[in-house]
């Protein structure tokens, strides 16, 4: 499992998915990209007793974050407040089921094309992620979906876009 960009409701969301992570002796989290764990998130993961079912991998490069979103049984995004969500995109690209907070920007992202839980709610992440990770065929629909939505977002839109609005302005 994949949880990326920062350590976004990292607290709540390691608390929800201890007793997963726990209860599976093949299934490991790994924190891509960011910081570091922080003594106090490092000293929580020891207490509930996952230290060595949570990776962090820092200073990555590109192609390593694609090798990790394509070897990942799926991407959890918890974050309380995004503005768009590349990482979405980023895991679509690598044929990833998304697991999202229910915040506006992700549901704007991925409709129905995302599992979503309610990110304040450990038991709704808990849930999700629990869902997600033991329904092959859910998986597959996800993927699918989101292999599909993927199509709708590129560069050279958001130029065209971008270049349409500026005109627009002008």
């Amino acid at each position: 499992m994949l949880y990326g960009n920062g350590h976004k409701n990292f607290t709540r969301f390691i608390h929800a998915t201890a007793p997963l992570l726990k209860g599976n002796s093949t299934l490991y989290l790994v924190c891509a990209g960011g910081r570091a764990f922080l003594h106090e998130e490092s000293l929580l993961i020891k207490e509930l007793g996952i230290e060595r079912k949570v990776i962090a991998c820092t200073n990555i490069t590109d192609s390593e974050l694609a090798c990790l979103y394509c070897k990942a049984k799926a991407f959890v995004f918890p974050s309380l407040n995004e503005g768009f969500g590349i990482p979405v995109l980023e895991a679509w690209a690598c044929k990833t089921p998304v697991i999202l907070s229910d915040n506006p920007c992700f549901k704007e992202v991925a409709v129905e094309v995302g599992y979503y839980f309610a990110p304040d709610s450990q038991e709704s992440i808990r849930e999700a992620v629990g869902k997600v990770l033991s329904d092959q065929s859910l998986q597959t629909d996800l993927i699918k979906k989101g292999t599909s939505r993927l199509r709708l977002f590129s560069w050279k839109k958001t130029v065209s876009q971008t270049d349409k609005l500026y005109q627009f302005l002008l």
